[in-house]
């Protein structure tokens, strides 16, 4: 019974490691009329909810995204570009690397969606085969917030 008792413990403790655990999206959206803001988020799911990939904008590593969360930073106008991948070796994020320019203007707001799904699973003999996809989505503010209701900060 004790063993029951301590492996539920330990089960809880290391997945809520792997999910967002900052504050809940409050609908306020946040604004600086000489930057734009934006926003990235990552709905909830069971297909690579375990890992998280690092953010990177302009070559710098910004921000973890965890299962369940979103990110939001300011950025001055112009283009810059988001990849979303590992940080290094040690990284438990297993998908490829994403890498994406976003052309953004002061006082704008900019969301996108960072969406993985789970594709196939198949195996024979001695072997496993899961596969899935993952992409990258401008959303609409509607759609966004509807979204953003339900997910924790990630940073």
């Amino acid at each position: 019974m004790k063993m029951r008792i301590l492996l539920c413990l330990f089960t809880v403790i290391l997945v809520s490691g792997c999910v967002a655990t900052g504050s809940k999206f409050n609908g306020e959206l946040a604004q600086k009329n000489d930057q734009a803001s934006f926003y990235l988020y990552r709905p909830s799911k069971f297909f690579q909810g375990g890992t998280w990939p690092t953010v990177f904008i302009n070559g710098e590593d910004r921000f973890t995204l965890k299962n369940g969360g979103y990110i939001h930073t300011y950025l001055p106008p112009g283009t810059h570009t988001i990849k979303i991948g590992k940080a290094h070796f040690l990284s438990n994020w297993m998908g490829e690397d994403l890498e994406f320019t976003v052309e953004v203007e002061p006082g704008k707001q900019y969301f996108y969606r960072f969406d993985i799904d789970f594709g196939s699973f198949g195996g024979g003999g001695n072997y496993i085969t899961i596969s899935g996809s993952i992409g990258i989505l401008p959303v609409n503010e509607d759609e966004a917030l509807k979204s953003l209701s339900e997910l924790r900060s990630s940073m």
